[in-house]
């Protein structure tokens, strides 16, 4: 596990620092955007399957498992995780949940049909490692991964 801390002040990578966990490690650099710290993640994480999350995202149990799943068909490179708003009780919340559920949602269902992926959610997604390479990695050219 790569955290990477570019400046944020949520004490995030502090709380993470402190618990001294095996196989994690905390990375500080500038801020340059969440591209440059995605980027700099990719660069040092050991695997081909590479998994991205933002700090305040909460997983169910199994997110990961279920995720990496389609990766079993060589031709998979990017599985975009489904990313759901857990507290609607605020009209806030329930207004974004409804833009998960019609914005995102919906069209990814078609671009599964189609076995296509245009963006992958910040909050949760998961990559071929080649496939990131093929790319050029992640740009600020886009609003989302």
């Amino acid at each position: 596990v790569v955290v990477v801390d570019d400046g944020s002040t949520d004490g995030t990578a502090d709380i993470v620092a402190a618990l001294r966990l095996p196989n994690v490690r905390v990375v500080r650099k500038p801020n340059g955007g969440k591209p440059s710290a995605l980027n700099t993640g990719v660069a040092l994480a050991r695997h081909d399957l590479i998994v991205m999350v933002d700090g305040d995202t909460i997983f169910e149990p199994d997110s990961v498992r279920r995720l990496v799943q389609p990766f079993a068909d060589p031709r998979v490179g990017v599985v975009a995780g489904n990313v759901k708003v857990g507290n609607r009780r605020g009209l806030i919340a329930k207004w974004q949940h409804i833009e998960y559920v019609i914005g995102f949602n919906l069209d990814r269902r078609l671009y599964e049909t189609l076995r296509c992926m245009p963006t992958v959610p910040g909050a949760i997604g998961a990559f071929r490692r080649q496939a990131l390479e093929q790319v050029g990695g992640l740009t600020d050219d886009t609003l989302a991964e």
